[in-house]
């Protein structure tokens, strides 16, 4: 075969020239393993992995098979196999074939004692001349030389003991086999196998098999054949998951006086696989590039790109110009050889020289790289993934203007994540990136046991976001694990900590679970929250960790930062259009950026709490009722300083039930005339529902389970936030009722409820937004009521948006550090983060809840949605979930205190109430401000003509009372403790 002719046009017979593999001399048409492997190891180089594919199921076919199955040969074949598919982004099929490798090397114990290890001397001390192709680095690594097969004994003496046992007999012959791709098969696979997967090894019995099946000859006195075993046993360690021992097996056998062997290269990739999930990433670095190095020198291609990615992947900006250099190298040296291994080093170099800062040589090799991956011939989807992620990184780096065009890398990222987490193959659902495989692997453990105890800390890490090991390795695999749904994982481990009646515990594991629903719809499954969090909060509002991961992450961290804080301290002003849009493209641009990159973002919104001493950080005489429903059933616990119960509540379909019948009672959604009820029927129904919810205990709640709570905090879930605690009875029917009793306000997770996602204002500048919503029919006294409110607002410490600045509440801090609408604010079911909080955000850039979550950064201190229309109130199905989200992630914004409805009012109430609490917020807190308004609501005296969610017989009454649960009750609260 004439050097660089495409695979497609080769003639038959024997094409390879001798050297091309682990071996001096070509293989022969009778080679074991058989031709046709080698065919399609030339298909797969090619980057014609459709091609590779056909041809080693061909090969497969060609293996030797007797009474007990595959024979050894058919090893290397599985392998490339697995390695194929791994590649085409079919991640069972790999694990399948790699099954079956297993399965013949389990069956096969003990072969390693057949082999004539002496024939490997028989090459005599001749240097090997390295390819004219190779780059200098690769040229200073010395070869050992080797044949391309040794003899090996088959069979058995037959004698009468062995005709006496009966079965399979075969007499015993010596055969020719290439032991060494044989080896190198059984080290490719336990490789491949501990990058698919990842932490769960540690469960896999498949390397397992190998190391006792593979163990040392007894009296094997041929050194290269050691080192090589060695090698290829250190990658069976690797595969294991003993990571140390498979370091420390790459170092002892690595090298035999000083040359290489054919399992140096991937023994030395799978250490500095090893070595990355360690605080060494420039040790892996090397590695890595060593790896390449000698993966050139042996001519085993296919791994020399796949160990410059990984030294891409350990990169920093100070190590990232060195990685760039010898992947462009080796990417023009390669051209011609392997298309495949020039791909990915030409990606590797990009990768690189992103990290490195230098977006000139970015920009041209990755249309270098994208022409080359564009020929048709080339089915690399795995590495077209990897370009679209690089494309989306370098598009971070570029101008970008907020005036409401789509972001640049928003279109590279989608074709990321169409490989990574929707790759589809006829239609075929197929799962590409180990973290999937792993999740799916774990939901199935779950599913198929009910004590998942003896696995908590796995779940435990996968339930968090994928590590820094993780992004070193594979980027595009640390983004498909952090957009995943780990629902299932974070219940299994809730689950574990009722079990074990453990309050403290299931507490900080409700918080992980609130935390992961609210975030995972999120930008990167929340993960550009958080490196917008970071590097926005005050310094004093950061753990000590966390603020030195800031002050001493990379530079586009500390910049980004800078820019941060420095915009959150400008004087209240609007900025003009042109320029908002080019501040806050940058600042979006750089956030992306950061979200993009290899980092280990700590999780900083909402505050972690104390893992240790999670009760220990609630106040004196306060109490966290927490709720999460889990099927039929609700769970509950009771935190305080001292201690926290805990216990299950059954029957949830009836408790929601009766929440229902509640709210009809007191005038929520019902349709009969009059809507207000006429007696106080609705406070058996409460304290049915209090029974149930909060257990009695041993007499009245206050001196029972509520004894010394002086301020409570309800956490509900699912259909729980629809009902107002404060309506429940303390004892009897009768009786005070628990938000007269008490100070109660609610929170989305344990942890916003104890502690802020941003500083307190530094003034009450209030922005206000008010529409038709007080008298909808009458424009004059609509707009009449809205004059009585700002007429009563501080003078000169208000605005009105968007009349007075034509700016989307989003940017509504920029101008005020409290926001009151008054308008309608209705959830899109099922596209919550596409919701307007005020009407005229829709026209406007940065105009939805999205765009409260990441720059701009100067949100206000709080918000009240005085007219929020939950699913209950506009005919969705209930589910509670929308209050839920939209606090937490207004919280998580940097917004510290909430104010919203459950079902709107409009009307004099709702005026009544947002002219008090606006009037009280320059002086008080505003729990503060709303407790005193609600008050104030409560006492006054409202005409029926003025409420437009009355009609009917509602009318014909000349006065109503506020303390009416139909107008007070709608409104929640939610601020953090401390």
């Amino acid at each position: 075969m004439a050097q660089n002719q495409p695979p497609g046009n080769q003639p038959p017979g024997n094409q390879f020239p001798g050297g091309r593999f682990p071996g001096v001399t070509g293989p022969g048409n009778n080679s074991s393993p058989p031709q046709e492997y080698f065919i399609a190891m030339e298909f797969y180089r090619a980057g014609e992995l459709d091609r590779a594919l056909d041809g080693f199921d061909v090969a497969l076919r060609r293996t030797r098979v007797d009474a007990a199955g595959r024979w050894v040969d058919s090893i290397p074949v599985y392998a490339m196999l697995a390695e194929t598919q791994y590649q085409l982004g079919d991640l069972e099929s790999a694990m399948r074939s790699l099954d079956q490798l297993f399965a013949i090397v389990a069956r096969n114990r003990g072969w390693m004692a057949r082999p004539l290890w002496r024939d490997l001397n028989n090459t005599g001390n001749v240097a090997v001349t390295p390819p004219r192709y190779l780059w200098q680095a690769a040229r200073r690594f010395n070869r050992i030389p080797l044949p391309s097969e040794i003899s090996f004994v088959r069979g058995q003496v037959i004698d009468e003991a062995a005709i006496a046992a009966g079965g399979a007999i075969e007499s015993q012959n010596i055969r020719r086999l290439n032991v060494v791709e044989v080896l190198r098969g059984i080290a490719i696979a336990n490789y491949r196998r501990r990058i698919i997967m990842g932490e769960l090894a540690r469960l896999d019995s498949g390397p397992q098999q190998c190391l006792e099946a593979t163990k040392f000859p007894a009296g094997l006195n041929v050194p290269i054949a050691k080192v090589m075993i060695g090698a290829m046993r250190g990658c069976e360690r690797f595969g294991a998951g003993q990571d140390e021992m498979a370091v420390k097996d790459s170092v002892q056998f690595g090298l035999l006086q000083g040359r290489i062997h054919p399992l140096t290269p991937i023994a030395n990739l799978a250490s500095a696989s090893a070595v990355a999930a360690t605080a060494k990433p420039d040790q892996a670095l090397q590695q890595a590039i060593a790896a390449a190095n000698q993966a050139g020198a042996e001519d085993q291609l296919e791994f020399v790109g796949e160990a410059m990615m990984l030294a891409a992947g350990c990169s920093t900006a100070q190590t990232a110009k060195a990685v760039q250099a010898a992947a462009s190298e080796i990417a023009a040296a390669l051209i011609r050889e392997s298309r495949l291994a020039s791909a990915q080093c030409l990606l590797a170099s990009v990768d690189a020289a992103i990290t490195a800062g230098d977006l000139a040589y970015a920009t041209q090799r990755l249309q270098d790289a994208g022409a080359m991956l564009s020929r048709r011939d080339m089915v690399v989807p795995r590495l077209r993934s990897y370009m679209a992620y690089l494309s989306a990184r370098l598009a971070t780096r570029q101008p970008y203007a907020a005036s409401g065009n789509p972001m640049p890398w928003q279109k590279p990222l989608g074709a990321m994540f169409a490989f990574a987490t929707d790759h589809k193959v006829r239609n075929r659902g197929l799962i590409s990136m180990p973290r999937l495989y792993q999740l799916a692997r774990l939901n199935q453990i779950i599913a198929s046991t009910k004590d998942t105890g003896s696995i908590d800390d796995l779940l435990a890490t996968y339930a968090d976001p994928p590590s820094i090991a993780v992004w070193r390795r594979d980027a595009t695999d640390a983004l498909a694990g952090q957009v995943a749904n780990r629902d299932r994982l974070r219940v299994a481990r809730l689950s574990t900590a009722f079990a074990r009646n453990n309050a403290p515990d299931a507490m900080l594991r409700i918080e992980q679970l609130q935390q992961g629903r609210v975030t995972q719809p999120l930008a990167l499954g929340g993960r550009l929250l958080q490196a917008n969090a970071v590097t926005r909060m005050p310094g004093p509002m950061l753990l000590p960790k966390d603020l030195q991961w800031r002050n001493t992450a990379d530079a586009l961290v500390r910049n980004l930062s800078a820019a941060q804080l420095a915009a959150a301290n400008q004087p209240k002003q609007q900025i003009a259009p042109e320029q908002a849009a080019a501040n806050y493209g940058k600042l979006i641009s750089q956030t992306w950026a950061m979200a993009l990159d290899r980092n280990e973002i700590p999780t900083v919104v909402p505050k972690p709490l104390d893992e240790k001493k999670p009760l220990g950080e609630i106040p004196d005489k306060t109490g966290l009722l927490i709720y999460l429903r889990d099927g039929g059933f609700y769970h509950a616990i009771l935190a305080t300083k001292e201690k926290a119960t805990i216990w299950s509540i059954k029957g949830g379909p009836r408790i929601d039930a009766d929440i229902a019948n509640l709210l009809r009672t007191v005038g929520v959604g019902t349709k009969k005339k009059p809507r207000l009820p006429t007696d106080d029927a609705w406070r058996q129904q409460a304290m049915s529902l209090r029974d149930r919810l909060i257990p009695p205990d041993t007499g009245p709640i206050l001196q029972g389970v509520l004894a010394k709570v002086e301020r409570l905090v309800v956490i509900p879930d699912s259909r729980l936030w629809y009902l107002p605690f404060e309506l429940l009875p303390t004892d009897d029917a009768s009786s005070e009722l628990l938000g007269d009793a008490v100070s109660l306000s609610y929170a989305a997770t344990p942890a916003l409820a104890l502690s802020p996602t941003a500083a307190p204002p530094q003034d009450h500048h209030i922005g206000i937004a008010l529409g038709r919503f007080f008298a909808p029919r009458d424009m004059e006294h609509d707009a009449a009521i809205a004059k009585s409110i700002t007429d009563v607002l501080p003078a000169g410490q208000w605005v009105e948006i968007p009349n007075g600045y034509a700016i989307p509440s989003s940017r509504s801090g920029e101008v005020a550090n409290h926001l009151i609408v008054g308008q309608v604010t209705t959830p899109k079911a099922g596209a919550l983060l596409r919701t307007a909080l005020i009407p005229s955000d829709t026209s406007q850039p940065l105009g939805t809840f999205e765009d409260w979550l990441g720059p701009p950064p100067r949100v206000p201190s709080s918000v009240f949605l005085s007219g929020f229309r939950c699913y209950l109130d506009t005919g969705q199905p209930p589910l509670g979930s929308e209050i839920m989200a939209t606090i937490a992630q207004l919280q998580y914004s940097g917004v510290r205190d909430v104010v919203l409805s459950r079902w709107a009012l409009g009307g004099q109430s709702t005026a009544t109430l947002i002219q008090e609490y606006g009037q009280e917020l320059p002086f008080a807190s505003a729990l503060e401000a709303f407790d005193r308004a609600r008050q104030i609501l409560r006492g006054s005296v409202l005409d029926p003509t003025g409420e437009p969610t009355l009609l009917g017989d509602d009318l014909e009454g000349v006065m109503l009372s506020g303390d009416q649960p139909f107008f007070w009750s709608s409104y929640l609260m939610s601020t953090p403790l401390n």
